[in-house]
C-alpha cells in the first residue's frame, strides 16, 4: 500500500493488524476505509457483497473476479504487488535432491483437488518455473521492496 500511495500521491495511515482475520472484521464493520489482503482471504466477502473490491495487485485479471481491474488498468503502469510463496532448501543441497523434491512438489500441485483449491479457491496463479526463475523473482522483489522500505523509513516490530 505504501508503494501504491506514493505513486498515487496520497497519504494513507497504516494500521497494523495481527493477521487477516482482525483486518477483515474491521473492514466489514467499516472501522477502516481501505484494506489490502489476499484474494483468498477476501474472496468470499467480495462475492457476498460485504466489502467492495477496487482493484488488485496482479498483472492480469483474476478468473474468479473477471470484472475486477488490476492496479495497472487503473493507471499505474508496471505496478505489481502480490503475495507469493517459494520453496527453499539449504545452500549446498545436492542438485539431485533439489530436482527430486521439485518434481514431487510439482506432481502434488497438479493433483486435481489440490490444483483446484490453489487456483480456484485461493486464486493463486502458479509459476512452477524452477530454481532459476525463483532466484530472479526473489532478486527483483528484494530490489523493489528494499527501495520502498528505505525510501519510506519502514521499521519492523520486535
Amino acid at each position: 500500500m505504501t508503494l501504491l500511495a506514493n505513486r498515487a500521491g496520497v497519504k494513507l495511515t497504516h494500521v497494523p493488524y495481527r493477521g487477516g482475520g482482525p483486518l477483515l472484521n474491521d473492514a466489514i464493520a467499516g472501522h477502516v476505509d481501505l484494506a489490502c489482503a489476499s484474494t483468498g482471504l477476501l474472496g468470499p466477502h467480495l462475492s457476498g457483497g460485504k466489502i467492495i473490491p477496487l482493484c488488485h495487485g496482479g498483472r492480469t485479471r483474476l478468473p474468479g473476479f473477471p470484472n475486477l481491474p488490476t492496479v495497472i488498468e487503473e493507471g499505474f503502469a508496471d505496478f505489481q504487488s502480490v503475495a507469493w510463496w517459494g520453496l527453499f532448501a539449504p545452500a549446498g543441497t545436492p542438485k539431485p535432491i533439489v530436482d527430486r523434491f521439485r518434481a514431487e512438489f510439482v506432481a502434488s500441485i497438479h493433483d486435481e483437488r489440490v490444483e483446484k483449491q490453489v487456483t480456484e479457491v485461493q486464486m493463486i496463479a502458479l509459476d512452477l518455473g524452477g530454481p532459476e526463475v525463483l532466484r530472479r523473482f526473489l532478486a527483483d522483489q528484494m530490489r523493489l521492496w528494499g527501495e520502498v522500505i528505505r525510501e519510506n523509513n519502514i521499521k519492523g516490530e520486535i
